[in-house]
């Protein structure tokens, strides 16, 4: 297995909106999930931000994004603060 660079750009696929989160993720609602196919081919799952939830419409399947993290506090399912990938749109 060898160790590969990713840029950390793509393109989105789909997304969905969540406005019923699971328990313990509440104050979060409502967040977009998209899944974005990296440019060296990698699908990736994560938050969109940056972006209205309320306003998103299926215009954004295809626009281009950069992904970066965010650290999200633990619930009483996980083990503490998380990190997690996070996309932005690209200017």
């Amino acid at each position: 297995m060898d160790i590969v660079q990713l840029s950390g750009k793509g393109s989105i696929q789909t997304f969905t909106t969540v406005f019923v989160p699971p328990e313990g993720r509440e104050p979060e609602a409502p967040y977009i999930i998209v899944l974005v196919e990296l440019d060296e081919g990698p699908w990736l799952m994560g938050n969109l931000v940056g972006v209205d939830p309320n306003k998103v419409t299926m215009e954004i399947v295809g626009k281009r994004v950069m992904m970066g993290h965010a650290v999200f506090p633990g619930d009483k399912y996980s083990a503490g603060e998380e990190a997690r990938p996070v996309f932005s749109l690209e200017a």
